[in-house]
């Protein structure tokens, strides 16, 4: 995630709302404790694959150095504990577009397999003609659902 954008980010989910306006009530401290908690877990799970020095694809780097931004924002307002409100944890999906871009490369072994070990990836360069990591991964799920194939 691009620096400006983070900062972007951060102040529109550090300004304070009016409670009940537009989803502007926190989420409860349950919500927020877990979705930290699989925060930790899904930081230590991509830890190797974000890695350049791994053998991973250019496609895998950059989606998930991209939602990485998503996991250290949430960190970063554990650090203020500012919890966030309902409209803006609908913000924080980095957690569940990792999980559906790793699941994706468990159920299709062959993407999963282009993914992890060549540097193209299953779908060359698609990567770099779509806007946000969740779209990439939203996108690669369509296609191989369509079975399309890489």
């Amino acid at each position: 995630m691009r620096p400006a954008v983070f900062h972007t980010m951060i102040e529109s989910m550090t300004n304070e709302s009016t409670p009940g306006e537009n989803g502007a009530e926190p989420i409860s401290l349950e919500i927020w404790e877990n979705h930290l908690k699989q925060v930790e877990e899904v930081r230590e799970m991509i830890r190797g694959d974000v890695s350049w020095d791994s053998k991973r694809s250019d496609s895998m780097h950059h989606i998930l150095r991209n939602l990485e931004g998503g996991l250290l924002l949430s960190q970063y307002l554990k650090s203020k504990n500012k919890i966030p409100t309902v409209a803006e944890f609908k913000k924080l999906t980095a957690v569940e577009d990792i999980k559906k871009y790793y699941s994706l490369t468990q159920e299709f072994p062959e993407f999963g397999d282009k993914e992890m070990n060549s540097k193209e990836g299953y779908f060359p360069g698609l990567w770099q003609t779509i806007a946000g990591s969740a779209n990439i991964v939203d996108e690669y799920e369509k296609r191989l659902r369509e079975g399309v194939q890489g």
